[in-house]
């Protein structure tokens, strides 16, 4: 029993919620800087935001492991239907309900904020699910770049900030970017790392389709506009500039381990730069706050 919910928990791929959880984190303190807060419409909002990053990461396991993708070749974590310790029926069902517990809770956003939450909810749903599924599937037509900008970033802040206010903010749609950014470097360096294994199952990422090097720029490229975009909305507070040095520093420390790091290695940069991740989001909603 314990030996299962192990397995269980690594198939979550814990590493990847901070991506979830981030971008609501920042939109739910644009909204408390406006006087706008609802707890219950904030706690289910953040649980479908994870639970639909988890949803694609089971699709993502399962997926792969039917079409070939994932094989004892692999430098990245183990995938659990490929590996054998959770059955393919299994995998698909957990997949099915856990997509399906998202809508269902989404909808009493869509009660509180209207349709526009629940087209944000059924393109995400449906995305996440196409990411890995179908004939023209996400990943493996060089479009996954763009889906993890989009839907991490500015759909993310945006639609969190909406269901608080039921109005736009263009302060979110910008620190989305950035944070979508970095949802996107944490693909590429995931791409870089598979490049070999990817082109021998057609899995045409944007890596495969023009080389290592654009990974590389495309990485360097995302992080240091990622902070750009953070210094211009945060810079102001004297409380940040210290953090801010700081982060400088760190994302510097970064982009020079995407450069020097090849297979395996890239394992250590794709942690770093989820913890990037994770600073800008504490920064970001530090200055909102204080």
């Amino acid at each position: 029993m314990l030996t299962t919910i192990k397995y269980w928990l690594l198939a979550l791929r814990l590493k990847t919620l901070p991506a979830a959880i981030a971008p609501v984190a920042i939109g739910l303190a644009l909204a408390i800087n406006n006087a706008k807060f609802h707890l219950p419409a904030a706690i289910i909002t953040l649980s479908c935001s994870l639970l639909i990053q988890i949803g694609t990461n089971f699709a993502n396991d399962y997926i792969d492991a039917q079409k070939g993708a994932d094989t004892d070749q692999r430098k990245g974590p183990k995938r659990m239907v490929q590996a054998g310790l959770i059955s393919l029926k299994h995998m698909k069902i957990a997949t099915y309900l856990v997509f399906l517990t998202a809508f269902i809770l989404g909808l009493y956003l869509v009660w509180l904020a209207g349709w526009p939450i629940l087209a944000i909810g059924i393109i995400s749903i449906s995305c996440g699910y196409l990411y890995t599924a179908g004939p023209y599937a996400l990943a493996y037509n060089g479009l996954g770049d763009l889906f993890a900008l989009i839907f991490f970033g500015p759909v993310a802040i945006g639609g969190t900030y909406y269901i608080q206010t039921t109005t736009l903010s263009m302060p979110a749609i910008h620190l989305g970017i950035g944070i979508g950014l970095l949802s996107t470097a944490l693909l590429t360096v995931n791409n870089i790392r598979d490049i070999n294994e990817d082109i021998v199952v057609n899995k045409k990422t944007t890596v495969v389709r023009f080389g290592t090097r654009y990974g590389q720029i495309q990485y360097t490229l995302c992080i240091l506009l990622s902070f750009s975009i953070l210094a211009l909305y945060t810079i102001h507070n004297l409380l940040i500039i210290y953090a801010l040095v700081s982060y400088a520093i760190y994302s510097i420390h970064i982009i020079r381990k995407v450069w020097v790091q090849t297979g395996p290695q890239l394992n250590n940069c794709l942690a770093t730069t989820g913890l990037c991740l994770v600073l800008y989001s504490l920064i970001a909603c530090t200055a909102i706050l204080y």
